[in-house]
């Protein structure tokens, strides 16, 4: 790989990337050649004489993503409301996979025009961004990822798919359906990793107002219910034996969420 800047044909070195970027987003095998390629191509379009190309590739990389998401979605829509976590589940453990190894593929575009050019933490967190001066906000590659995801997949779907995850939860405490504790913690942890990733300082808030408000809202209603059950039939020992057993039993809930909501969940217990 040469390091000197040179005249390059986007288009040409894109068609290769963009070829690359398919079989890595849906995490098939790349060639060690071909990688060692890729990451030439980056560097080459990234220090391209006269200009730059790093917006053209970033550019690129964005409508890759978003045209990549749009199909997925229509999969997802595709297998029915029946299949639709499990469906969720399988792209979003593959999609998160294989952009986090496009983000190393387009490390030094990262490092070299990205990170100059993204909003800081304190921008965010300090700033008014609407006084700032305009200009493009960048995500990294990995984050840029991420951000797709929620906007042209989590968004759109986000009723349907807390709808099915709470009804999964629901059917497993009352013994009528049997669980895939493993999907349904995959679907939970894409709403915080989108957040943490795409957000600076979230404080999971695309979880907490997609999916938190609703878990707590229907575990609360059927705590209660099932507290006035017990309370309308039983003595007060038999109560605290009950209550004492069902607790424990769904203690798979906190394996989920327990770094996300435990002392919000734990309040509808005691």
């Amino acid at each position: 790989m040469s390091l000197q800047p040179k005249q390059v044909n986007f288009t040409e070195y894109w068609r290769e990337i963009s070829n690359t970027l398919s079989c890595i987003i849906t995490c098939g095998k790349v060639d060690r050649r071909i990688w060692s390629d890729r990451f030439s191509d980056v560097y080459e379009l990234c220090v391209a004489s006269p200009e730059p190309l790093h917006n053209e590739l970033y550019d690129g990389i964005r409508s890759f993503l978003e045209n990549h998401v749009t199909v997925i979605i229509e999969d997802i829509k595709q297998s029915g409301d029946e299949n639709l976590i499990s469906a969720y589940h399988k792209h979003w453990e593959r999609y998160s996979k294989g952009s986090q190894y496009i983000n190393s593929l387009c490390s030094y575009l990262n490092q070299q025009f990205i990170k100059k050019n993204k909003r800081t933490n304190a921008e965010y967190s300090y700033g008014d961004i609407s006084l700032l001066e305009p200009h493009p906000n960048y995500l990294e590659i990995g984050e840029l990822a991420y951000d797709v995801w929620k906007k042209l997949l989590i968004t759109p779907l986000q009723k349907g798919l807390v709808e099915a995850v709470l009804d999964e939860i629901h059917r497993d405490r009352i013994h009528t359906g049997s669980l895939n504790h493993s999907v349904v913690h995959s679907v939970i942890n894409s709403l915080v990793s989108v957040d943490e990733q795409s957000r600076p300082n979230s404080q999971l808030v695309l979880y907490k107002s997609v999916f938190e408000s609703s878990f707590l809202r229907t575990t609360g209603e059927y705590y209660k219910q099932k507290a006035s059950d017990y309370i309308s039939k039983l003595t007060c020992c038999e109560y605290l034996e009950k209550v004492s057993i069902a607790i424990p039993a769904h203690a798979w809930i906190y394996y989920i969420i327990y770094h996300f909501v435990q002392d919000s969940t734990q309040q509808l217990f005691y």
